[in-house]
Formats: structure tokens, sequence, C-alpha cells
């Protein structure tokens, strides 16, 4: 078994023969693409989101939670995803964010920062928000 397949495999629990076909695929890509999503979403309740947030959620990628430094957040969620852990996503060659709007200039910084995604597809004025937000 290869690294990608074995990656692959231990991606996905409970092991689903397609789901882990899906995720051998993936790896054997060479790109991927997720939305970039600020951490104020609901999904898994109030306290859980509060309890990301206080540990300095700014984002998250595939229900994967950030800090503003692109690093991952340790949450029990992590346990309840079947899905790529943020260091799995990193080890795709060419990640593609998907995301736009004010709202999200912080979870995208944090992204591109911590080389979750190398390619942004994004509207003009969060570009330039990006860019003022560098630089000044």
């Amino acid at each position: 078994m290869t690294t990608a397949e074995h990656a692959a495999d231990t991606a996905v629990r409970p092991a689903n023969p397609l789901t882990v076909r899906a995720f051998r695929n993936l790896w054997f890509n060479n790109v991927a693409f997720f939305l970039v999503l600020n951490a104020q979403r609901f999904v898994f309740g109030w306290l859980v989101l509060d309890g990301l947030l206080r540990k300095g959620a700014v984002g998250d990628i595939a229900l994967r939670y950030y800090d503003a430094q692109g690093e991952c957040i340790e949450s029990e969620i992590n346990d309840r995803i079947i899905g790529m852990s943020l260091e799995q996503i990193k080890q795709v060659p060419k990640v593609v964010g998907i995301s736009g709007g004010p709202d999200k200039v912080s979870a995208i910084r944090a992204a591109l920062r911590g080389e979750i995604v190398n390619v942004l597809i994004t509207d003009s004025v969060t570009a330039e928000a990006l860019l003022e937000s560098d630089h000044g």
C-alpha cells in the first residue's frame, strides 16, 4: 500500500470501501477544492462553537477549525468528522480555497498564512481587503 493509499484509508472512519475509494482518488489528483468559511457558522451547537471561538478559531475548511495562524484547533469535533484533517489537506499539491466577503477576510488570511490553501478564488473587494490588511 502506498503512502497516499494509507493516508486515504486512515482519513476515513469507519472504513466504508466507497468512501475510501473516493479519498484515494483525491490523493492521486493534484488539486482539491474547499470552501473557506468563518468560524461563526452554527454546525454542532452554540456551546461547541463558543468553545472553538474561545480557543481562537477564525475559520474552518471541511469542518476543521483553525486559528489566525492557520493551525488546527484541537476539539472533540475532530473525532466526529469523516474526512481529511488539515494536515492531510496540506499534502494535496494544489488546494484551491473558494471564499469571499468582508466577514471571511480573517478566515481566508489564516488559511493562506497556514498554507492550508495555496490558490484562492475570491472577489475583488475581498482581495483588496486582504492586501490592505497585510500592508496596514
